[in-house]
């Protein structure tokens, strides 16, 4: 079971979902967001969520990746089977080895869970995959993006079935072309669906942009059978180490925090050796970092996805990150103001949650928080823990509220 949350900022474990009453009383702004500038944002653990949500999944199995669709709602889940990634999984060519090779995942490995219940919907994905890592709905509903460490691909796999549609990359050869890849990581869309971004990754160490064709991810139709549609077209590096997660936003005005144009795709990395994430513009000019500390890794972010998620200020959405102390083992959420400074400092018992602006969900049985994803209307952070080498995997849910000052 999920242990009672440890950190401040953490209040009693939850059973329910969204903001609660109060959040609805406060005015909204133009672009319907809801002013919480009179509030402090608190994280609460969904324990009866997270429970049925992982035994819906052996948690024996690794479960690198997690991801909440859009359009559909459904929680997403990637997870490696009776397969661990360990020391040997790979030789010094960044290669996949021995029986990881030979044979694909036998389970099913990607599930669809409901995002209110934790009940499984769906599930597929057996004899397809040798090294899942992270999945991600497009903007259709109709279709899911994974990584593959082991194939060095990205998959673009029918949502309902599991059938592939579409490839990039050459499967087992790692490259540093656009037409190869080399353990990529995790993949994001732009809101319009015309781009998705790949972080690329262990290896290679940049993002390469992606164009989408017919109007992409984001097409109504599938294709009948495997047909590539999907264009690399731009790459950068910026000296990050391993490129780990990505988020796309568009700003809708010059005046945030980032200094991102409006109406032009921020990307946001986690630059996750160097310990901080990196805001892109859409050619790979940095435009702002986050730094968090010596101690926290950042594995994972997300960004609702809807205009009328909660905010502290217009056109200052929330962030969340997924943070992962190695020695010893600690994982940890924090929700803050896009391209603010999070306080990550101390341990998750003394860290400073004092902040209006900053949320800290600290768990006994949270690991590292390998991936994870806001609800599209930001009341929900949806978390996939993976600690290295272990066979264990579990999935959170953590539920924002908002506390009168």
């Amino acid at each position: 079971a999920a242990a009672a949350a440890a950190a401040g900022g953490v209040g009693q474990e939850k059973d329910h979902a969204g903001h609660g009453d109060k959040a609805d009383q406060h005015a909204s702004d133009s672009s319907g967001a809801t002013d919480h500038s009179a509030q402090r944002l608190s994280l609460q653990v969904d324990t009866r969520w997270s429970l049925v949500a992982s035994e819906s999944v052996d948690k024996t199995f690794q479960m690198p990746g997690v991801a909440v669709g859009q359009a559909s709602g459904l929680v997403w889940a990637f997870h490696r089977g009776v397969r661990t990634w360990e020391k040997g999984s790979f030789n010094n060519g960044d290669e996949l080895m021995g029986q990881q090779r030979k044979r694909p995942i036998a389970e099913n490995t990607v599930v669809a869970i409901d995002a209110n219940t934790g009940q499984k919907v769906v599930a597929w994905g057996r004899d397809t995959f040798y090294m899942p890592h992270s999945i991600t709905e497009d903007p259709s509903g109709m279709s899911v993006w994974v990584t593959d460490v082991g194939l060095h691909q990205v998959l673009q796999l029918d949502a309902r079935t599991g059938r592939v549609l579409d490839t990039l990359g050459e499967a087992f050869v790692p490259g540093t072309d656009l037409a190869h890849f080399c353990k990529p990581t995790h993949v994001a869309f732009s809101p319009s669906g015309e781009h998705m971004y790949v972080t690329d990754g262990y290896c290679n160490s940049r993002v390469v942009k992606v164009r989408v064709g017919g109007g992409g991810g984001g097409r109504r139709r599938l294709p009948r059978q495997r047909e590539s549609h999907a264009t690399p077209v731009l790459e950068w590096s910026a000296h990050m180490f391993v490129p780990h997660a990505v988020v796309v936003h568009r700003f809708q005005t010059a005046d945030n925090a980032c200094g991102a144009q409006p109406a032009s795709d921020a990307v946001f990395v986690c630059d996750r050796e160097n310990r901080k994430v990196i805001v892109f513009s859409d050619t790979g000019k940095v435009l702002h970092t986050m730094a968090t500390t010596s101690r926290w890794y950042p594995y994972a972010i997300s960004l609702p996805s809807l205009p009328s998620a909660p905010s502290f200020a217009a056109d200052s959405p929330l962030v969340a990150l997924g943070l992962a102390d190695r020695h010893p083992r600690a994982g940890a959420v924090t929700v803050t103001p896009v391209c603010g400074t999070p306080k990550l400092k101390g341990q998750p018992e003394t860290s400073d949650t004092n902040s209006p602006t900053t949320a800290w969900a600290g768990l006994s049985a949270l690991k590292q928080p390998h991936m994870l994803s806001f609800s599209p209307d930001g009341s929900s952070v949806f978390v996939a823990d993976c600690p290295d080498g272990e066979r264990y995997g579990r999935l959170f849910k953590f539920n924002l509220e908002w506390i009168e000052q």
